[in-house]
């Protein structure tokens, strides 16, 4: 079993983490074939900010440089020189555990594989995908030439360094109980590695070994937040590590003992050595970092923080702060390190603050601190290369990106007398092709890709659901100065601008250079950004930005100009926050901001704390925000020193837009159908002409090409299609479709068109499918369903029977979690639920007999387990595994009624006491599971159910009543056949001589309501305002006239021999006529009421009326009309209504609105 497990995990692992929130990475290019691999990133909406860190080894040999997404490894060679070896990425694979990969320049993929060290692996990846837990934390060197690399996920990418050889060897691992990491290090003159999660549970791993040695948890430290840094060191022949922890959040440094005995189990240290420093604010993108030094028999700890640096004395009993240096300039501190007895912190400006640090040996609690004089590094990005006390070289790296092109003067050494020599690359690694700067600019409509060549040559590929087109945008003479570029439109005409490293901007249009706007920014402009509208500012185009001197301009639509000059309070510009309720900017550098008021460009203040909100529509940080529609996001990669464009879909924003799509369509509506349809649209029987009857227009080629998309998005890609496609054609009543057939054909449309590069296994489809089934909306989730089932068809019983083994011991591991996308942890109870709807949703879809060993065994264990089910759905003090078992009797009543359950009246019972007791999330699910049973019960659950609850339970009867406007709501077709008992009902708690003054009082709104719906949704239904009457037709063909005001039965007549269609009482009390349409759908009569006539009549009638037929009107007849079978659906796609006292207006799936004359 063990083996079946392992293999079958590979197998289906990609699609766990491919479809679990349904984004779809769709990778872009244009039409010629530049790029040999492409890369995206699953649900990033965002550009990542993180702020960039160097490392050197210790043998001052390598050095690593890097962001959250890629490391850059590059090596110290002869006669200054440098050279670059590929960029680390954990890519997504085949498990959990994301692999270490090495992509070259040239696009030749290597992974670093599992367990223990190996030569790199040459892949022939053509895509990769990086996905949320691959984002990197940690690098550092922990030899002279060995390397450790650390992802979220908590998956350790370990190298073994060889400059003679030029070979690289290394491995992946990953330690289970190791995962949600913030931050790591390594343990100097070890071995050994610290690993630090959300949870504040510290790992200690024995990297050389590949062993996970020990982990403590400190549950005293979880309201501090998580921590954004960790420092580590061995005092003594202790077996435990000691840990600094530095929490940004809560300005707190504490330091705490981790174990490092081989242990199986958690150990909890509530054991504490802390500093806690206060009053200090911490930006998104600049966190608190500590670093540790060896003084004599004690520690000292600088703690960085954005307005100073805390010194603190660690000796084996206390950590005790001692002394603070604070930072006299805006511009915030964001890293440091130590030489010797020197500590060299650096501000976000480029500029490193030597602070020669002396400790008394008597006095082990006072630290003398002298500042030196300030090193300009004109970066940030600096790291000791060498030194001592009194000398010290620094490592630094202006532009990491720069590297792979081999800019000069990018990369250089400075020693602490600011003496600067700078090193010249070695082997250029050149970009592929001669694209040197590529951009997409998104638009409600279009998507522009702009891509500037090596010749001058600014080409840009439109796509619109118009169409699409290829154009010149112009042409530079020096293209290689050229750092950004935006492409917009004004008034259908193309205006194309680019920034430059002079701080000039140029405008093209049509090809052709209409201005020059000279010295716009002090330095290059680095970003150009279409500006969200606001009201009475149309003319505000897009704002040019300067980030390395903070200075952003606005400018003009039409002609470009310079409308508004914003500056920062510092330099560098690290958030442009636009608000545009208030009609203000806020720029940032660090953790300070100058509030600017747009339209008048007034600086209202400076702000020495930025509130920090989440992106929303009206509040974005222009910066960091990718083009970005309601549907589609833009991302832009840049790595190995080439730009990777790629299109996330929300699918579920999609499909939600798609049932609700005579409505207004969001933005990105129609070009997302356009990228996932483009090609394979004559897959999918009918959707053409679905689309027009929903206005919808695709456009049929693109202007640039769909690269395939990675195995794992290759289910999403499929399961989207199919499940769009199943909306669209089930909209337009098209039930004919064999949906096998349909899925393979699309798949083969899908693999031939390019979009993917094979056809996903039934095992993947139905892994991605589980999770959308909780994760969809109701109107979805019948789509996801018939993809599960179409999956289980595909599988042979062998093949079924080794899924569901190894369904049955997913749960036993994190993959779980992974799989459901749980960031919490959940309960036994919680587990069981999950594991209860994977069972009942694939055992629920198959149609092999139960004789195989392990259906059968499923089956066995779904009855044996209804006990539990049923004790697990009465209790109500967890909220979750309640959800759960609700979803599973709303999607799979009719299966267990049938198969699994021999008496589901308990469970009807206490779904009733959950949708009539309870109110939030369980109670408004359990009404829809209430209705969920009625569609498979029939009327007879009404009748025999629902009447019996309402007469034993007084304080049920408003919920009761509730749910009947809920049941018309919903299926009016079910309410049309049990409105008997339901006008029972009604009519009891209406009447005015009820003795329950209780029942009356409570239900009278309950009431209203649900009559209200009843004549808007059910065409049987009519009320006469003025005279409170209400007709209803029934079944049989009869019709009730009910007086509202006393609840009296004042006129039955028997209309049609055939059940009543729809009817309509006229407004005309003059007339008082009611006109009636059967099924048979040949006449409308048209009853009127006699009024009584003399002083007996009046007296014998009482308060009854007499309707007799007035006229019978025929209805134009069907084509066809003896081949139309009777649908229940009639019942509510039929209405009758009265435009005058002598015309009716008939409307019927075959009558478009016929007018009928009265007589």
């Amino acid at each position: 079993m063990c083996s079946v497990v392992i293999e079958y995990y590979c197998l289906y692992a990609r699609a766990i983490f491919s479809c679990s929130l349904m984004f779809l990475s769709v990778p872009v290019t244009s039409q010629e074939k530049d790029l040999r691999i492409t890369v995206v990133r699953q649900e990033w909406g965002k550009v990542d900010s993180k702020p960039t860190s160097l490392s050197v080894s210790p043998s001052a040999l390598w050095f690593l440089i890097g962001d959250s997404l890629q490391i850059t490894l590059c090596s110290f060679e002869q006669e200054d020189s440098y050279r670059v070896f590929g960029a680390l990425v954990f890519r997504q694979f085949a498990d959990d555990c994301r692999i270490l990969s090495v992509i070259r320049d040239d696009g030749v993929v290597s992974d670093f594989e599992f367990t223990e060290p190996h030569p790199l692996y040459t892949k022939s990846a053509k895509n990769i995908q990086i996905d949320r837990g691959a984002d990197v934390v940690h690098h550092s060197f922990f030899s002279s030439g060995q390397a450790l690399i650390v992802s979220s996920s908590g998956s350790l990418g370990c190298i073994e360094l060889d400059r003679d050889q030029g070979n690289l060897v290394g491995f992946t691992t990953k330690f289970e109980k190791l995962h949600d990491i913030v931050c790591a290090s390594t343990v100097p003159t070890s071995s050994l590695a610290v690993l630090v999660t959300c949870n504040c549970t510290c790992g200690v791993v024995d990297i050389s070994k590949n062993v996970l040695l020990g982990l403590t948890c400190y549950g005293f430290l979880l309201h501090m937040g998580p921590p954004t840094s960790c420092a580590s060191l061995i005092r003594g022949n202790t077996d435990a590590v000691d840990v600094v922890l530095t929490f940004s959040t809560k300005g707190g440094v504490y330091a705490v003992r981790a174990s490092r005995k081989t242990c199986d189990d958690v150990h909890t240290d509530d054991t504490r050595e802390y500093v806690v420093k206060f009053q200090s604010v911490q930006s998104t993108r600049y966190t608190a970092h500590s670093y540790i030094t060896h003084c004599g028999s004690c520690v000292i700890v600088a703690s960085v923080w954005q307005d100073m640096v805390q010194f603190a004395v660690w000796n084996e009993k206390e950590l005790r702060s001692i002394a603070t240096v604070e930072n006299d300039v805006y511009s915030p501190y964001i890293s440091g390190f130590w030489s010797g007895q020197i500590f060299i912190v650096i501000r976000a400006d480029g500029v490193a603050c030597p602070l020669f640090v002396t400790h008394d040996e008597n006095n082990p609690y006072k630290l003398d601190i002298v500042p030196q004089e300030h090193l300009n590094l004109q970066s940030s990005n600096g790291a000791l290369l060498c030194g001592n006390s009194s000398f010290f070289l620094l490592l630094v790296v202006k532009d990491a990106p720069a590297l792979w092109a081999g800019v000069p003067n990018n990369l250089f050494v400075t020693d602490n007398g600011g003496y600067e020599r700078t090193l010249t690359p070695c082997g250029v690694n050149v970009a592929h092709g001669d694209v040197l700067l590529t951009d997409v600019t998104l638009s409600h409509t279009s998507i522009a890709l702009a891509k500037i060549y090596g010749s001058g040559e600014c080409m840009g590929f439109i796509l619109s659901n118009m169409g699409s087109e290829m154009i010149l945008l112009g042409r530079e003479d020096k293209p290689e100065d050229v750092t950004s570029c935006l492409v917009f439109a004004v008034r259908e005409k193309i205006v194309f601008v680019t920034g430059n490293r002079d701080g000039s901007l140029h405008v093209w249009s049509l090809g052709k250079l209409t201005a020059v706007l000279h010295q716009v920014h002090p330095g290059e402009v680095d970003k150009l950004i279409s500006l969200p509208t606001i009201d009475g500012t149309e003319e505000w185009g897009f704002v040019s930005v300067c980030t390395r001197y903070g200075s952003a301009v606005i400018h003009e639509s039409e002609e470009c100009e310079c409308l508004r000059i914003l500056q920062a309070p510092c330099s560098p510009l690290t958030n442009l926050v636009w608000d545009k309720q208030t009609e203000c900017a806020v720029m940032v550098s660090g953790a300070v901001g100058s509030l600017w008021h747009v339209p008048t460009c007034h600086l209202e203040r400076v702000l020495e704390t930025v509130p920090f909100r989440n992106d929303t529509a009206e509040y974005l940080d222009l910066l960091s925000c990718s083009p970005r529609s309601r549907i589609i996001t833009v991302d832009k990669i840049s790595l190995c020193g080439q730009t990777h464009i790629s299109l996330i879909v929300n699918v579920a924003l999609l499909l939600e837009a798609l049932s609700q799509v005579k409505t207004i369509k969001p933005s990105g509506f129609e070009l997302a159908l356009s990228i996932l349809f483009s090609g394979i649209s004559g897959a999918v029987h009918g959707l053409d002409e679905t689309l027009r009857q929903l206005d919808v227009k695709l456009c049929r080629e693109c202007a640039f090409t769909q690269r395939p998309v990675s195995t794992a998005q290759s289910v999403s890609y499929l399961l989207t299609v199919f499940i769009i496609s199943k909306m669209l054609t089930n909209r337009t009543g098209i039930t004919d479709q064999n949906d096998t057939q349909h899925m393979c054909a699309l798949s083969k449309s899908l693999i031939d068109s390019g979009k993917i590069a094979e056809a996903p296994t039934p095992e993947d489809m139905i892994m991605g499918a589980l999770p959308l089934i909780l994760q969809f909306s109701e109107l979805t989730r019948q789509a996801v369903r018939d993809a599960v089932r179409v999956a289980v068809k595909q599988l042979s019983p062998q093949r079924l029977s080794d899924l569901l083994a190894y369904l049955a011991q997913i749960f036993s591991t994190p993959r779980f979690y992974s799989w459901f996308r749980i960031s919490h942890t959940t309960t036994t109870a919680s587990e069981w639920c999950y594991k209860c709807f994977v069972r009942v949703a694939v055992v629920s879809e198959t149609e092999v007999p139960d004789t195989i060993s392990t259906l059968g065994s499923a089956i066995s264990e779904l009855k044996s387990d209804t006990n539990r089910f049923n004790e697990l759905i009465m209790q109500t003090e967890e909220e979750q595994p309640v959800l759960l078992l609700l979803v599973i009797l709303r999607e799979y009543y009719s299966y267990l009624a049938d198969n699994i359950f021999n008496d589901l009246g308990c469970v009807v019972d206490t779904l009733a006491s959950l949708a009539f007791e309870k109110d939030g999330k369980i109670g408004t699910s359990a009404v829809k599971t209430l209705l969920s049973v009625a569609s498979v019960e029939g009327s007879g659950f009404v009748k025999d159910c629902v009447k019996q609850w309402y007469d034993k339970n007084v304080s049920w009867r408003p919920r009761i009543i509730a749910f009947f406007g809920s049941l018309i709501e919903e299926m009016p077709v079910l309410a049309y056949m049990s409105f008997s008992i339901i006008k029972e009902i009604v009519l009891r708690a209406l009447d005015p001589h009820n003795p329950n003054k209780e029942e009356r009082c409570i239900c009278a709104l309950p009431v209203l309501r649900m009559i209200r719906l009843a004549v808007c949704r059910l065409p049987s239904v009519s009320f006469q305002q003025q005279m409170q009457l209400l007709a209803i037709g029934n079944t049989e063909g009869v019709v009730e006239v009910i007086d509202l005001k006393t609840t009296a039965l004042v006129a039955c007549f028997s209309s049609h021999p055939e059940a009543i269609l729809c009817l309509s009482y006229s407004s005309d009390t003059s007339s008082h006529n009611i006109a009636v349409l059967s099924n048979k759908m040949d006449m409308v009569k048209v009853w009127q009421a006699r009024r009584p006539k003399g002083f007996f009549e009046v007296i014998f009638s009482g308060s009854t009326i007499d309707f007799h037929l007035k006229t019978a009107i025929d209805v134009p007849k069907i084509a066809d009309h003896d081949s139309i079978k009777f649908d229940h659906k009639l019942l509510i796609k039929c209405t009758l209504k009265w435009l005058s006292p002598h015309c009716l207006e008939l409307y019927t799936p075959w009558h478009d609105k016929v007018q009928l004359a009265v007589v």
